[in-house]
């Protein structure tokens, strides 16, 4: 099964040659056009690997990734030990 990749990017023409480099090295693409959608759909596909823009309308800079990241990363809970 081809690993999905999910493209946040605001400029439909950078959005779209994005996903046909990366549709013809064999990748399932999914696009969203801003950081909402983008975190909707990071929820709801799954998706196996993010590239984002940083300078989006609506949610903009580096608080995205911090956005996605809490519900898929592994507890990290008794790791830590003094």
């Amino acid at each position: 099964m081809p690993k999905k990749i999910l493209i946040v990017e605001d400029e439909a023409n950078i959005r779209e040659l994005l996903r046909l480099y990366l549709e013809r090295e064999g990748y399932t693409v999914l696009e969203a056009e801003n950081g909402v959608e983008g975190i909707k759909k990071w929820k709801s596909d799954k998706p196996d690997m993010l590239l984002h823009d940083v300078m989006m309308p609506v949610i903009r800079r580096y608080r995205l990734p911090f956005l996605y990241l809490p519900e898929r990363l592994p507890s990290h809970r008794g790791l830590c030990r003094r």
